[in-house]
């Protein structure tokens, strides 16, 4: 989600007024991932807390940037769909 997408009007509850802009608040989310180690190497990577959002990464360095862009995108994909810009599949 861009910063466009945040502070669209049409994210806003129904009853706010018009001519008030939001004010963007980020939030820092700790989330647990699970990693299973490959027998050719790496790692499998699953976030429990989000249904169906996998990963891999070769190393657990890796792996942080990993499950952060995985998260992301199970985030951005679910809100598309909520809000119905997205079918599900």
């Amino acid at each position: 989600m861009n910063k466009e997408t945040m502070l669209d009007s049409e994210n806003a509850p129904s009853d706010a007024p018009s001519d008030v802009k939001p004010i963007p608040l980020v939030v820092r989310v700790a989330i647990t991932a699970l990693l299973y180690p490959e027998p050719e190497g790496g790692f499998s990577i699953v976030v429990p807390a989000l249904p169906g959002c996998f990963t891999e990464a070769e190393t657990i360095e890796e792996a942080r940037v990993q499950v952060r862009d995985a998260a992301e995108g199970w985030l951005a994909v679910m809100h598309d769909r909520e809000a119905g810009k997205t079918d599900p599949q």
